[in-house]
């Protein structure tokens, strides 16, 4: 099982749609709840979270957490600089 940890981005929503259709099964993450659905849960990267939260037969994680915009980026520099 594949994990894609920001899978509501361009990227990471990408990667998830393109690991299921070739038949690699994969989850994602999202730190938005309107986003989560059947396959994306929610996780937000900024919070402390137990390993035990993490599925067991997940052997490979590709992160795809961070900012992207600008000016959120400016805004809330020491936020973008842990999560970034």
């Amino acid at each position: 099982m594949i994990l894609i940890m920001g899978a509501d981005g361009l990227l990471g929503n990408s990667l998830l749609k393109d690991f299921n259709s070739s038949g690699m099964p994969a989850i994602g993450t999202t730190r938005n709840k309107k986003n989560i659905k059947e396959n994306v849960t929610y996780f937000d990267a900024m919070e402390l979270f137990e390993a035990e939260t993490v599925p067991k037969n997940v052997n490979l994680a590709v992160f795809c957490i961070g900012n992207t915009k600008i000016a959120e980026c400016e805004n809330n520099v020491a936020e973008t600089m842990l999560l970034n």
